[in-house]
């Protein structure tokens, strides 16, 4: 069919990891300028039984506040918008705040509206989002996999700390060397991650992981080896 007998939804620039759901059959889901589409056809319901359609996606971030409003291009007899509450607070001047529920152990806040017209504009915000720490940024820069996985749960901060002072007193100028370029690798890893296959991806991240870990043992046992240590 013609790129106009498409049923298109916009998604925000940068959004990924899209999981579309609804009660049509069949179709395929397809990238599109502003966003995707479902080349699926649409048969008619019984009145008071509209189609319904669920899209789920991630989206990358830079500040307390993301704009997410839409045009509604083929309006909507009912609209949910819902926000998880370890994220942020959802809002538009559109809908109604239906409050927080309980699904699967979290808090997910509920905001609903009806009668949306074909073509009409629904601005919907989220804000109060969560912003990166200092250790975030590190993992950024060095790959956040290799943080979660040396540093790991409540020993994260005792352990970092052993290492800086370890590193700053005791580390000889070849292991730093080490250092650097396994951190550059799991970079270049990183960049390259889209355009090698997963299992090599993960057999490169491994072996960048192993690197690191003996780097940093090699370093506190060198530590614990020293007099007046």
């Amino acid at each position: 069919p013609a790129m106009l007998s498409f049923l298109r939804f916009a998604l925000p620039p940068g959004a990924f990891h899209l999981d579309v759901r609804s009660d049509l059959v069949g179709g395929d889901v397809l990238t599109v300028d502003r966003g995707f589409a479902l080349n699926v056809p649409v048969p008619p319901t019984p009145e008071g039984q509209p189609h319904r359609f669920e899209f789920v996606y991630r989206l990358p971030y830079d500040s307390a506040s993301v704009n997410l409003g839409r045009t509604m291009r083929f309006g909507a007899e009912s609209f949910r918008f819902v926000v998880p509450g370890s994220v942020g607070v959802g809002a538009s001047p559109e809908l109604i705040d239906l409050g927080a529920t309980e699904f699967e152990g979290g808090q997910l806040q509920l905001l609903e509206g009806a009668v949306i017209p074909r073509g009409g504009f629904l601005p919907l915000s989220v804000d109060g989002l969560p912003q990166p720490t200092l250790w975030s940024r590190v993992e950024s820069r060095g790959g956040e996999w290799f943080l979660r996985y040396t540093v790991p749960g409540a020993a994260a901060v005792a352990l970092a700390a052993a290492l800086a002072l370890a590193l700053r007193r005791r580390r000889a100028p070849a292991a730093q060397l080490s250092r650097e370029a396994l951190l550059a690798r799991a970079a270049a890893l990183r960049e390259r991650r889209e355009s090698i296959s997963r299992r090599r991806y993960h057999a490169e991240r491994d072996e960048i992981r192993r690197g690191l870990i003996e780097l940093e043992a090699a370093s506190l046992g060198g530590e614990e080896g020293q007099p007046g240590a």
